[in-house]
């Protein structure tokens, strides 16, 4: 894929920052000690690996080390470089989600945070997109894409989507969502327990 100019920039932008902050992050590992037993090591692991396949154009990989990075330990700079990956790779979708959780998250730096909302706003104007609502400690998925923490904002081509609600690490309900072109639409989860059933909004 060949990314358009405004694009091209910021992937240049992104991949020079993730450059940079994987250097300063990558501390020796103490001896005797796994990064797999530290949160934040693997974390930084995980970031370095991402930072290369950028480099590389492994656009779908280093998205994926990036969600691993952030997954170990949440940070708005790692959910920056999976959706400057996504992105680049042709997920127009994943990446808006990715741009719209990095930017509930802190440690992004004010350029890259006007960059991320300046990104995703382009981006939703091309898509559909659903903000959700909800108790804490719910998880909400469209489709199957990555799940995310309510409240959140996720996005998908216009048209019909699954919705899934997760509690406690259980399915607490699934329903049929519509989504409009460059329309946002909301949703407040649960739903009554009469309401669980795929039904559209």
């Amino acid at each position: 894929m060949n990314p358009c100019p405004k694009l091209q920039a910021l992937l240049l932008f992104g991949i020079l920052s993730m450059s940079h902050v994987a250097r300063a992050q990558e501390p020796p590992i103490p001896a005797g000690q796994s990064d797999e037993s530290d949160p934040v090591l693997e974390a930084k692991k995980r970031y370095a690996a991402g930072t290369r396949a950028m480099q590389q154009k492994q656009y779908a990989e280093a998205a994926l080390h990036f969600e691993a990075a952030q997954a170990a330990a949440p940070s708005g700079v790692a959910l920056l470089g999976s959706a400057l990956a996504w992105d680049a790779a042709g997920q127009p979708q994943r990446a808006a989600d990715a741009y719209s959780r990095a930017l509930d998250e802190p440690g992004m730096s004010k350029t890259q945070t006007t960059q991320a909302a300046t990104r995703l706003g382009a981006l939703e104007r091309s898509l559909g997109t659903l903000v959700v609502s909800g108790e804490d400690g719910m998880r909400v998925q469209l489709d199957d894409n990555v799940d995310s923490s309510v409240p959140a904002r996720l996005h998908g081509a216009p048209g019909t989507h699954k919705l899934t609600v997760w509690a406690k690490g259980r399915i607490a309900g699934r329903r049929e969502v519509y989504l409009r072109l460059g329309r946002p639409e909301t949703i407040a989860v649960p739903w009554r327990e009469d309401a669980l059933s795929l039904i559209h909004i």
